[in-house]
């Protein structure tokens, strides 16, 4: 009947805790949507510069080549041709690194999103629309809805309860006691065919002293 009002503290302890596990359902999706919000925005970025390097070593390739035609008639020397094969030379290498990064970028989009990258890719749309305006507008925001924060407030409403049910054990609890009892009578006795017996009490526990335990738990929940 009364305990301290210890049920309804673990009740609402309990409900904090299922909010808190929603909150922290929410950072592993936040983080999921990153991950594959950067491995897509990491692709096409290799992806361009990739297609950058593969121009840059085409133009070098005709320059090389425009080189040692002026070299044949006269117009320029040994050296601009081997400065022109050297960029040329420094444009493969740095194709060569662009291709290995974009096949890394690949891989780790299948890795991220489960699903092998379409040949091409184009831009989303801007969200700065979906963004607070404003840095104090975006630091309110994450104060009062990022689920990191949010979690934290559920764990200390979680504490809270925790020093209120150990101080309810210092209360005294109230509890109802019902015994019914049917007994039937035996062959041999006649008499009486059947009794029936029901009893109602009220039981009040008082702690007066129990080693100190409860102010001990009371002093570390807090």
């Amino acid at each position: 009947m009364f305990n301290g009002f210890q049920t309804a503290n673990r009740t609402r302890q309990a409900e904090s805790q299922v909010a808190g596990a929603r909150e922290t359902l929410r950072v592993t999706e936040q983080q999921v949507l990153l991950d594959a919000a950067t491995s897509f925005m990491n692709l096409l970025r290799d992806q361009a510069i990739l297609d950058l390097n593969r121009r840059n070593v085409e133009v070098l390739t005709e320059q090389l080549k425009q080189t040692r035609d002026r070299f044949n008639v006269g117009e320029v020397t040994r050296t601009d041709v081997a400065q022109a094969e050297s960029r040329l030379a420094s444009g493969r290498s740095q194709l060569s690194q662009a291709e290995s990064n974009y096949v890394t970028a690949q891989a780790q989009y299948l890795q991220v999103v489960g699903t092998p990258p379409p040949p091409r890719l184009a831009a989303a749309a801007p969200v700065d629309r979906l963004s607070p305006r404003t840095l104090d507008g975006a630091i309110a925001r994450g104060r009062s809805e990022h689920p990191l924060i949010t979690t934290s407030m559920y764990n200390v409403d979680i504490a809270v309860q925790q020093v209120k049910i150990a101080e309810g054990a210092l209360t005294p609890t109230l509890a109802a006691v019902g015994v019914v009892q049917k007994n039937f009578g035996s062959t041999q006795s006649l008499a009486v065919l059947e009794q029936l017996q029901a009893s109602v009490a009220a039981q009040l526990t008082v702690p007066i002293y129990q080693g100190g335990a409860e102010y001990s738990a009371i002093r570390q929940a807090k």
